[in-house]
């Protein structure tokens, strides 16, 4: 009887320890999922499959099972089974999810000349979003709109409002386009204006905007964040402008922005087609030197006590060869740290100052909404409008009646 005892205590004690050894392999195998992404990360094979950075698999039997065989322990080998079983469907699930998290982190290549949709296919077989609809010839102004890629609702205020006004607003498109042309005939009502707007990459590309890219085709996706430098994501702006379009000038502006677009046409009508520089400016710019303000610039960044007189980021023009210049000068510059601020507006002051371009002045850009700019008649644009008002201020510009 003890020896039976014996034999059965041994065998008992044998499975304890078996299921132990399984707990903490389970347990490993967990740390090892749940650390992947900062520790270890995950590495895709040319066909696409996922494996551990570290190695391969982790298999129960791997660890345990070629130990010395025992015999009559079929409870042992089913617990073996059972634990073995449960650390597969472990490493499916972490499979799953290093999937899943790897066709998020995919970034959109850069715009194409010619964007068709179905080009560079995802690894899931899912398209990219077309890319926004090009016209088919020179443009007389290039709107490009910085948006952050969540701001859709403010997005779609714009494309309601002052996007449309060419098309559903009583405007003389025949006085305007013989107002651009002049003696020459190279632009039509149609070449007149188009905007885009410009996003930043995110992880992955949010199902409402790629919808929005979809419908809209007006959405123009860089390979920038949006809170990192907003000089980098002008740059990927302006080089997209440049590869893909032909433009006599570039208008930058925010999704918060009123413009008035047949008077700004209007305005360039009469503007020199090189070397210009305009929109609403700031003169004699003190550079913050506490530390504690928000706005502070360390000496190795700009070191003199004023800023050279720019102009403010919300609405500014520039004639082509500036652009061309800009993307030209700052090619070398985004990747180091030291070279430029990394805010777009006086990295453009700063340019344009060494080049001795001197900014143009226009009193009809407005910093930031009020009430008292619904009468007049004569703005051009307007910063910091909330998205109610962006339908009226179109009303006010173009009907000549207070509607905000």
């Amino acid at each position: 009887m003890p020896s039976l005892i014996s034999k059965r205590w041994c065998r008992l004690t044998g499975v304890l320890v078996l299921i132990g050894m399984s707990a903490f392999v389970i347990n490993s195998q967990m740390q090892v999922a749940d650390n992947s992404d900062s520790s270890h990360g995950s590495v895709f094979d040319v066909a696409g499959n996922s494996r551990r950075a570290n190695g391969p698999q982790l298999s129960l039997k791997d660890d345990i099972g070629n130990g010395p065989k025992r015999r009559n322990r079929h409870a042992a080998d089913g617990e073996v089974a059972a634990v073995d079983q449960l650390v597969h469907s472990v490493n499916t699930k972490q499979d799953q999810q290093n999937q899943e998290r790897h066709e998020e982190e995919v970034q959109l290549p850069r715009q194409k000349e010619n964007p068709t949709a179905g080009d560079d296919m995802k690894p899931n077989g899912r398209p990219n979003p077309p890319g926004p609809h090009l016209p088919p010839g020179a443009l007389f102004v290039c709107v490009l709109i910085l948006s952050e890629t969540p701001d859709a609702p403010h997005r779609r205020a714009v494309r309601n409002s002052w996007a449309k006004q060419l098309s559903e607003y009583k405007v003389d498109l025949g006085n305007l386009v013989g107002a651009v042309n002049g003696d020459r005939q190279v632009f039509t009502a149609d070449s007149l204006y188009r905007h885009f707007f410009v996003v930043g990459r995110l992880a992955g590309i949010l199902d409402y905007v790629r919808e929005e890219m979809e419908k809209e085709r007006d959405v123009v996706m860089v390979n920038e964040n949006d809170y990192a430098s907003t000089t980098a994501k002008l740059y990927s702006a302006f080089m997209w402008a440049k590869v893909n379009l032909e433009f006599e000038y570039v208008l930058k502006t925010q999704d918060r922005v009123y413009l008035n677009i047949p008077g700004v046409i209007r305005w360039l009508a009469d503007q020199p087609r090189k070397k210009l520089y305009a929109g609403h400016e700031v003169h004699l710019a003190r550079v913050m030197k506490k530390t504690r303000s928000p706005w502070y610039m360390a000496d190795k960044f700009y070191s003199n006590k004023f800023y050279p007189d720019y102009l403010l980021s919300f609405a500014f023009i520039l004639s082509r060869d500036n652009v061309e210049m800009l993307l030209t000068a700052w090619r070398d510059y985004l990747t180091v740290e030291v070279g430029l601020l990394h805010i777009d507006d006086l990295d453009v002051g700063i340019a344009m100052k060494n080049w001795s371009i001197p900014p143009v002045h226009c009193p009809q850009f407005f910093r930031t909404f009020n009430t008292g700019i619904c009468k007049n008649h004569q703005v051009l644009a307007v910063g910091e409008v909330p998205r109610d008002k962006l339908q009226a201020l179109g009303e006010t510009s173009l009907q000549g009646s207070p509607a905000c």
